[in-house]
């Protein structure tokens, strides 16, 4: 994938999910600036969403740790090494924190 395709894809990502958790009950806010999505949970703990350009990746860091996506074109989704959708994980994470 060419950068300027990873960049489109993750930049509609970040859209999609600022959209998704902006108005979602265990979020208090969410802010995209610049390739980074920061959501903040009402307890103020942070999962922080961004966009790693030189490595065609999308890096999720939550109050449990992080993990990279990377885009799999054949599902057309994100997927951490162990296979689980980025947005799956992202739920579980604003879920329990």
């Amino acid at each position: 994938m060419s950068y300027e395709g990873f960049h489109d894809i993750a930049q509609q990502l970040l859209l999609k999910l600022d959209e998704l958790y902006s108005d979602h009950l265990n979020i208090e806010d969410s802010e995209l600036s610049d390739g980074v999505l920061t959501l903040t949970t009402l307890n103020l703990q942070k999962i922080i969403i961004s966009r790693q350009s030189p490595v065609k990746e999308i890096w999720v860091a939550t109050p449990a740790g992080g993990v990279h996506f990377r885009w799999d074109a054949e599902k057309k989704g994100w997927f951490d090494k162990k296979h689980q959708a980025l947005e799956a994980y992202i739920n579980q994470s604003v879920n329990l924190t």
